[in-house]
C-alpha cells in the first residue's frame, strides 16, 4: 500500500511539473500586435506605436472610434488595417487584403501564415465572433457570414479572438478583444 501511495505520489509532481508551465504561460500570454500594440491601448498610444498621425476613419460614431493604421503586407498581399476603438480602447483590428486574383487562394496562403504565427485554427463555434460584432456594429449578415469561407482562432489569453475569412470575394482578418466586448456590454 506505501508503495502504491508513493508511486501516486510520483505521478503527481511528475503531472504538476509538465502542467504547472503550461498553465503559467496560458496566464503570462498577452496579445501582441505589430509595434506592441495590446489589447486596451488608447488611440494616441496605436497611433504613436504606428508612427503614423492621428488619422480618424469616416466612421466616428459614439463610443466607436476608428483609426486608419500604415498599410502592411501578408501572404504577398498589401493590407490595409483599421483600429477600431470602443469608448477610446482598442477592442479590434481589421486587417483587409488588397492586390491579390484569386480570393481563395489568397485565403488558403494566409491561412499558412497564421498557422505558424497561432497554430492551426482552433475554433468552430462562431457565436462568440458573431457577438463581439454585433456589440460593436450592432448587426451582422448571419445568412453572409454562413456561406462565407473561414477559419478562427482562440488565443490561449481566453479574450483574442481572430477571424480570417473570405467574404464576398474580399479576404481580411479580423482581431477581437472579447474582454473588451464583455466589459463594454449594457
Amino acid at each position: 500500500m506505501k508503495r502504491f501511495f508513493t508511486t501516486l505520489t510520483a505521478l503527481l509532481v511528475l503531472l504538476f511539473a509538465l502542467i504547472g508551465p503550461i498553465c503559467a504561460e496560458t496566464e503570462d500570454y498577452i496579445f501582441t500586435f505589430r509595434n506592441g500594440i495590446v489589447w486596451g491601448a488608447t488611440p494616441e498610444e496605436v497611433m504613436a506605436a504606428e508612427g503614423t498621425p492621428d488619422r480618424k476613419a469616416e466612421y466616428d460614431g459614439d463610443p466607436i472610434t476608428i483609426y486608419l493604421g500604415s498599410d502592411s503586407t501578408i501572404a504577398g498581399c498589401s493590407t490595409k488595417i483599421d483600429y477600431v476603438f470602443w469608448n477610446d480602447r482598442l477592442a479590434c483590428i481589421e486587417e483587409v487584403l488588397t492586390d491579390y486574383k484569386n480570393a481563395n487562394e489568397t485565403l488558403e496562403n494566409v491561412k499558412k501564415e497564421m498557422i505558424a504565427t497561432y497554430g492551426e485554427p482552433n475554433l468552430n463555434d462562431y457565436s462568440a465572433i458573431i457577438d463581439m460584432v454585433k456589440v460593436l456594429v450592432g448587426t451582422i449578415d448571419e445568412e453572409m457570414f454562413a456561406k462565407a469561407n473561414k477559419y478562427a482562432w482562440k488565443l490561449q489569453d481566453n479574450r483574442t479572438l481572430i477571424l480570417l475569412a473570405n467574404i464576398n470575394g474580399v479576404v481580411g482578418i479580423a482581431y477581437l478583444d472579447q474582454g473588451a466586448a464583455a466589459a463594454n456590454e449594457t
